[in-house]
């Protein structure tokens, strides 16, 4: 059984302003019940729970980021009709309406938390058990109109009914108009018109003349000058329309039972889904406000550990500022040694250092994230104890000092009971021992803080005195006692609220006073009489003070010039990644660049080709031979000088690509190269004098040194040959390899080596060539087959055969050079 952790008294939740969280949950819940239970949200009973409620919040916090939380805005306090429901009661229209609302709104809240199972388990686990209420839904939101009224389609009967007793309703007003017309005529009613008394249609008739008038007296006027009948040759129509409406009544209230029964036999079920909801709604209030605190789930540390909270702000001062960028951030630490003494002027934050660290635990209790990094580590206390405010009683006779000694006296009482139970103990003291002699107040309460570390209790306390200032400062003393300070601006003495430690505040009273305006003539007359050991110590602390602040500045320096420099390297890598990618870019631009050019000029060797043609068959059919053949022969001419210079231009941007590479850093076996004839990228095998051995995936050629360059960093295409070639040649078509394997590659490198390849066999082999590029998304496969649609070179292209890699390959066949 897991070890239970102590209820805290809630004075102590007072003096640390828990309740004000509390009142800050619920002022961002949504329902009525959530509210009611943030604002007496308990403190955890076990480690576990602690632990589990932390990562429950942790998860929709998480959440809450990525996007929005589930709406819990429809669903209502339904648990007294469901009580009703369930003795058998009869509920009404709109309080079966609410229940159906709130149901469906529980179901989309249940599968919006299931739905996100794998980011948020524990939120899932939530709603897990969420019932299916679709039937009670549907059969609720059928029978009724948006009015509350009950529909004409709730039953099959009810339609019908309402139309009868409508039909009669007319037929009798009817009737009853010609009725009144009548009588009027004669002179017998008070006034000309006809109503209803007790659901029967009725006409005023004057006192004096009822006995006129056959038919039933169903009331009189107050006066009794007007006696409302009933004409008789309408009874039995009146008897009709009544048992009609009679009877929709009846089906009014059938259909009301049905669906009160059908709310009813699962009543149970539904409140415990509702607690749920409840449950649910605590939990994005808790979010809500951690997403809007920026807060995080902080590590437990264990029982007895050291409480350390980094770069923590307190909540209600984040709830109350109106730039929460402006409030400070400081770390916390408590727990070794034992005690923290927290000195410096008023006004500086030295209460709310101490609150922050007492609040932050009772949070961390109730399973709340804190307002700080994620790596603060919080230990769970048994027994937290306090003593803040001024403690004055007019009914118990105690002054200030004495009230704040009562409350030292059950703090000691409660620290010695709970550390003999083996329980860990946190006290929060302001002030301690204020409001007596400066001497003895001190003496009290540095025996105070020593008992209290003696017990085994962690403390924390803010002090004026000097002799408390000066324990951190002497060697013995510091096993037990830690200074921390907060401080004034050295030149305009405003408070800076930053918590520096192992270096006690100045309590900076005159400055302080000048600060807020007191006269300057009282301060220097303070000055001259304050006693000269005590300026003496003054003046230590404060050079202390402006020493520790000169050094924090320095460290912050510091690390903001690291934080430059990373910047500085990361803005550095990321132009060294732009450049590169601009150098993919040009060269890719270039070929593009290229490749336009290439199209131009065999547009112009197609045309000479024509022209040489024409002239040829001229020239073979006799009409002058002679001048026919002599312009084909410049023709064909063109065309050779066409076909070298084409030849010379990609044989220089392969050069000006590899003096782009530069040499091999190294010529040896096993060493990645580029060769600048084949375009391709492969690893020396044999090197000898003047040449060497490439292997370029299964492809092997022996290649002069000088044609080598460096390879590049990324990966290139594997070539991959059949059988050894022979050194390659540009005219040569065993130089061109048979298969491209573009496996792996991104799209755009990928094409970028494709039109390469086909640049280097266009004109040479025509073919067949296997481009490899697997099966995958099929995106790589599309793109290089929309490039080969494209391409000039390309004759005819197809996906492999089965036993080849079938829809894995495309098979190319490039046209005729």
């Amino acid at each position: 059984m897991p070890k239970m952790l102590p209820q805290i008294d809630d004075r102590v939740l007072v003096d640390l302003e828990f309740p004000r969280i509390r009142n800050a949950l619920a002022a961002r819940a949504q329902t009525e019940a959530g509210k009611e239970r943030c604002r007496t949200l308990p403190l955890l009973s076990t480690r576990d729970d602690v632990a589990e409620t932390l990562a429950l919040h942790g998860e929709l916090i998480e959440l809450g980021l990525e996007g929005e939380w589930p709406s819990l805005g429809n669903v209502r306090p339904i648990e007294e009709p469901l009580r009703l429901a369930e003795r058998g009661g009869v509920l009404e229209p709109l309080r079966l309406m609410e229940i159906a609302g709130t149901l469906a709104s529980g179901e989309r809240a249940a599968n919006w938390c299931v739905a996100r199972r794998e980011q948020a388990p524990r939120v899932a686990a939530l709603m897990d058990a969420f019932g299916e209420y679709a039937d009670v839904v549907r059969a609720i939101d059928r029978s009724f109109e948006p009015s509350g009224r009950i529909s004409d389609d709730a039953s099959a009967t009810m339609g019908d009914l309402r139309r009868k007793a409508a039909a009669l309703a007319d037929t009798l007003s009817t009737r009853m108009e010609a009725l009144v017309k009548d009588l009027d005529a004669q002179g017998l009613l008070q006034d000309r018109y006809h109503t209803q008394r007790e659901g029967r249609f009725v006409v005023p008739v004057k006192h004096n003349e009822r006995w006129r008038v056959t038919g039933i007296v169903h009331d009189t006027s107050q006066t009794s000058q007007t006696f409302f009948i009933e004409p008789q040759e309408v009874v039995d129509l009146g008897n009709r329309l009544k048992s009609a409406t009679s009877d929709v009544q009846e089906e009014e209230l059938r259909i009301l039972k049905a669906l009160s029964a059908k709310v009813g036999a699962r009543a149970a079920e539904i409140a415990e889904d509702l607690k749920a909801l409840h449950e649910l709604d605590v939990a994005v209030a808790v979010a809500r406000l951690g997403v809007e605190l920026k807060c995080s789930v902080p590590r437990l540390a264990p029982p007895g550990g050291t409480l350390h909270i980094r770069a923590f702000r307190h909540p209600l001062l984040l709830l109350e500022a109106a730039d929460r960028s402006t409030v400070v951030a400081n770390d916390l630490m408590v727990g070794q040694p034992a005690v923290l003494v927290i000195t410096g002027p008023n006004t500086g934050g030295k209460t709310v250092a101490l609150k922050g660290v007492g609040l932050s635990t009772l949070m961390v209790r109730a399973g709340l994230p804190i307002p700080a990094a994620p790596e603060s580590d919080v230990p769970l206390y048994d027994h937290v104890f306090s003593v803040i405010g001024d403690l004055q009683s007019i009914e118990q006779g105690l002054s200030s000092f004495g009230g704040h000694v009562m409350a030292v006296r059950r703090m000691v009482d409660g620290v010695r009971k709970g550390t003999a139970e083996g329980g860990s103990c946190l006290c929060v003291l302001d002030e301690v021992m204020a409001g007596t002699d400066p001497d003895q107040g001190a003496a009290l309460a540095q025996a105070l803080l020593e008992s209290l570390a003696a017990s085994g209790a962690q403390v924390v306390a803010t002090t004026h005195f000097e002799r408390l200032k000066a324990l951190g400062l002497d060697e013995q003393a510091r096993q037990m006692f830690r200074n921390a300070s907060v401080g004034l601006h050295a030149t305009t003495h405003a408070p800076t609220y930053r918590l520096s430690y192992d270096a006690p505040g100045s309590s900076s009273a005159m400055d302080m006073a000048a600060q807020l305006g007191l006269g300057i003539d009282i301060i220097e007359r303070a000055r001259v009489l304050a006693s000269e050991q005590g300026r003496n110590l003054e003046a230590l602390l404060k050079n202390l003070s402006l020493r520790q602040a000169a050094l924090e500045d320095e460290l912050r320096k510091l690390s903001d010039e690291r934080e430059r420099l990373e910047h500085a390297r990361t803005e550095a890598e990321s132009r060294a990644r732009s450049l590169r990618d601009r150098e993919r870019t040009l060269k890719r631009e270039a070929r593009e660049g290229l490749l336009m050019e290439i199209r131009h000029m065999r547009r112009q060797l197609e045309e000479e080709m024509d022209k040489a043609r024409t002239a040829l068959q001229r020239a073979s059919s006799g009409d002058g031979a002679a001048a026919a053949i002599k312009e084909a022969q410049a023709a064909l001419g063109r065309v050779s000088a066409m076909a070298e210079n084409l030849a010379e231009r990609q044989q220089q941007e392969r050069r000006a690509e590899a003096l782009q590479r530069g040499k091999p850093a190294e010529l040896k076996a096993g060493a990645r190269v580029f060769v600048i004839s084949l375009g391709v990228e492969g690893e020396i095998v044999e090197l000898g004098a003047r040449d060497a051995l490439i292997a370029a995936g299964a492809m092997r050629v022996r290649v002069p040194t000088k044609d080598l360059a460096a390879a590049e960093a990324v990966s290139r295409p594997h070539v991959v040959e059949s059988a050894p070639r022979r050194p390659a040649d540009r005219r040569d078509p065993d130089a061109i390899p048979r298969t491209l394997d573009l496996r792996g590659e991104r799209a755009e490198d990928a094409l970028e080596h494709l039109t390469a390849f086909l640049d280097r066999a266009y004109g040479v082999d025509a073919g067949p060539f296997t481009v490899i590029h697997g099966h995958g998304t099929g995106a790589l496969r599309k793109a290089i087959r929309a490039a080969l649609k494209e391409s000039p070179y390309v004759a005819a292209f197809q996906k492999g055969p089965e036993d080849q890699g079938g829809d894995g390959v495309t098979v190319v066949t490039l046209k005729e050079g």
